[in-house]
């Protein structure tokens, strides 16, 4: 694509082009519709914004539409999202360190979700927007975050539903993330879907892997990665473990038993 000179009051067509091209994935580093410094600050600022209600999001010929919202964060936001063919999406799009290029932040989430695509047969994929979003999509869950489902039955867990709810993590996602020496990082009730199938039988899944570290790695990445404090060990340049893990599920557990966070 290449540069153009406009007039401050010629906008109309760079508006339609941005809103076309904000998180196609064509909008190469460094590239600029314009010369003058309006329009280059007209970009960065659509670059910037993130993707609402109703935006297609465009990755190596599959196309996304986004169909709800989901949680925010000060790094990301998360959406509900469909492909061409209706099937649904979890979308993550991450703001790129200021330090760093978006093609290298892009590698380095896509190690992460590879190694959870390994562990837990999962199908993340993680994509570059624009020089300022990176994007990740993962399998929709269907079912209720632990949050939502304290709410959805207004009533505590018992001690008999609590114990299966840890049982079935530890010997289930926990225990395939932690063979590949893994630490989730995260875990606390909006992490953890619960899941009723057919027979009426519950089980839960992880998901946000997004802050993962591999076993005794130590926080490397200038920009920080906030996990919860109420949940997790905050460790600013020590090493992780997978004991974090287990304390975060017993303080999510505790949430499920008394109906407030510790």
């Amino acid at each position: 694509m290449a540069n153009r000179t406009k007039t401050a009051t010629d906008t109309s067509d760079l508006d339609d082009k941005l809103k076309d091209l904000r998180f196609s994935g064509d909008i190469p580093a460094d590239q600029s519709f314009a010369t003058t410094t309006t329009d280059s600050d007209q970009q960065r600022n659509y670059l910037k914004e993130n993707p609402k209600v109703g935006d297609r999001i465009s990755n190596n010929g599959e196309t996304y539409t986004i169909i709800q919202n989901l949680a925010v964060t000060e790094e990301a936001q998360s959406y509900i999202a469909e492909d061409e063919d209706g099937n649904k999406k979890v979308l993550k799009v991450m703001d790129v360190p200021k330090t760093i290029l978006a093609s290298d932040f892009e590698k380095m989430i896509d190690e992460i979700y590879l190694q959870v695509n390994a562990a837990l047969d999962r199908n993340n994929e993680v994509f570059v927007l624009n020089d300022f979003k990176v994007a990740a999509t993962s399998d929709y869950v269907d079912g209720f975050n632990l949050d939502e489902e304290l709410k959805r039955r207004k009533k505590v867990f018992s001690e008999e539903e609590t114990i299966h709810f840890l049982l079935n993590v530890l010997q289930g996602d926990l225990k395939k993330v932690h063979k590949q020496m893994l630490v989730h990082r995260d875990i606390k009730p909006k992490n953890v879907i619960r899941q009723q199938d057919a027979e009426g039988s519950y089980s839960y899944n992880l998901i946000d892997f997004g802050i993962m570290r591999e076993h005794d790695a130590s926080m490397t990445m200038t920009r920080s990665h906030r996990a919860s404090a109420t949940f997790t060990k905050i460790k600013e340049g020590i090493n992780y473990e997978c004991a974090d893990d287990f304390y975060s599920l017993s303080r999510t557990a505790y949430v499920l038993l008394r109906g407030r966070y510790p």
